[in-house]
């Protein structure tokens, strides 16, 4: 690391809800990092489990962590951009809480960035702890025939890693990556329309419309330890529809990412055929898995998501200036 990357101020945003002990482990693994000079922002969602309060005790000693809790759960896209509103960074890196990053992963990311000056969005590399496979190596693109996104290298093998090359030109990459500030002056933050569920793909498809362009660095890895609550089915959990909020907003914004992005010929298959397909095979697992409930979302999702009205700005304001108070 030469000092002029050194020199640069990352600033590390987590959202997090209820995960006090998760965001705990994740905040640690940062401060461990070999890049020291880093601002770490939490972004308590309106957990009820004490979270803020709980690592305001644990880090009042670490000026480095920021913590800001916010009055109602504004979820992945809310929470992240609330983050970037108290962001001072010349970078930003924008973490899931259920990470725990190796030591070198910022400061990987950072010389990624000074040797891909044409780079806006450096990914990491996300590797699967409990099946120890890659989760996306060449980004995550959205099928808009299918309403399908896919994340090209998921589910190759972590031992394979020595074999991969350095850098892959990539649309995106969700749970791990680092933006320059200038990409947020062009396109903002992350559509809160979205409330979670695909707005990273969002994002990303807003950034390529803008010009930028997106890496993934394989140095820079982080090992992802997915999150399942007690009470979720695994198979549920895999589909993307573990509970009932999630499911919703996962059949509803698959309905945007079409209306934003898809070609009208695109619409009308999906319309036509997949969108009905989804909603029958989602809701036959759901059942299954003994969770009418979610069954239940996915429809009224779909529903709501047919009838949705979106704007097709590449713009989304990511100022939070209420809502939100400062912890520590």
């Amino acid at each position: 690391m030469n000092n002029k990357c050194e020199e640069k101020l990352v600033s590390v945003v987590i959202p997090t809800w209820n995960r006090y002990e998760m965001v705990k482990s994740c905040i640690e693994s940062v401060l461990r990092s070999d890049y020291k000079n880093i601002e770490i922002i939490i972004i308590d969602n309106a957990s009820t489990d004490g979270t803020s309060d709980l690592l305001n005790r644990d880090f009042s000693d670490e000026p480095r962590v920021k913590i800001w809790r916010l009055n109602k759960n504004l979820m992945a896209a809310g929470g992240r951009n609330a983050g970037l509103s108290h962001a001072n960074g010349e970078l930003i890196l924008i973490l899931d809480n259920d990470n725990i990053i190796h030591n070198d992963m910022i400061s990987k990311l950072v010389e990624a960035m000074e040797k891909k000056e044409d780079a806006s969005f450096m990914g990491a590399l996300t590797i699967n702890v409990k099946s120890n496979t890659i989760w996306v190596l060449r980004g995550a693109y959205q099928n808009f025939w299918t309403s399908r996104s896919y994340a090209y290298g998921d589910g190759l093998p972590a031992d394979d890693i020595d074999s991969f090359e350095e850098y892959y030109q990539t649309m995106g990459a969700p749970n791990a990556f680092m933006i320059r500030r200038n990409v947020i002056d062009v396109i903002g933050g992350f559509d809160e329309e979205f409330y979670a569920m695909y707005e990273e793909i969002d994002f990303a498809y807003r950034m390529q419309k803008a010009g930028m362009k997106a890496y993934l660095c394989t140095g820079a890895r982080t090992d992802h330890y997915g999150y399942v609550a007690d009470n979720q089915s695994a198979k549920l959990r895999q589909l993307g529809i573990e509970d009932v909020d999630r499911t919703y907003h996962f059949a509803r914004n698959r309905f945007i990412m079409e209306k934003k992005f898809a070609k009208w010929y695109q619409r009308f298959v999906f319309y036509l055929l997949f969108a009905n397909i989804y909603t029958v095979y989602y809701s036959y697992i759901a059942i299954k898995e003994g969770r009418k409930d979610i069954a239940k979302a996915y429809i009224k999702g779909a529903m709501d998501g047919y009838k949705y009205k979106c704007q097709k700005d590449i713009f989304c304001n990511y100022k939070h200036t209420e809502d939100i108070v400062e912890v520590k």
